[in-house]
């Protein structure tokens, strides 16, 4: 019973001393930068200004002109022939 507590008091204080590490001091400098960088209204201030970006180019793209491409190819083996006689060649009126 002794070991047994002797190890998980020593597994416990390992843990404990990998778990608290030592914190290094911060300058101002770094301390602006994370506050800079963690603060979410700048972060929404910056998204605000991306997105502004965004729309003026989507406003100067509506002055381009716009060009549409549209095509297609069909090869037949065989002529197609009509389903229906409404305009068989016998009868010369359709």
């Amino acid at each position: 019973m002794n070991k047994l507590k002797f190890i998980l008091m020593t597994v416990s204080a390992i843990l404990s001393v990998s778990a608290v590490k030592a914190q290094t001091p911060s300058t101002l400098q770094q301390c602006i930068d994370s506050a800079l960088k963690y603060n979410l209204s700048i972060r929404s201030a910056r998204f605000d200004v991306d997105k502004a970006n965004e729309q003026k180019k989507e406003a100067f793209a509506s002055f381009l002109p716009q060009v549409n491409a549209n095509g297609q190819y069909e090869y037949y083996t065989k002529v197609p022939t009509p389903v229906s006689n409404i305009c068989s060649p016998i009868r010369f009126r359709c």
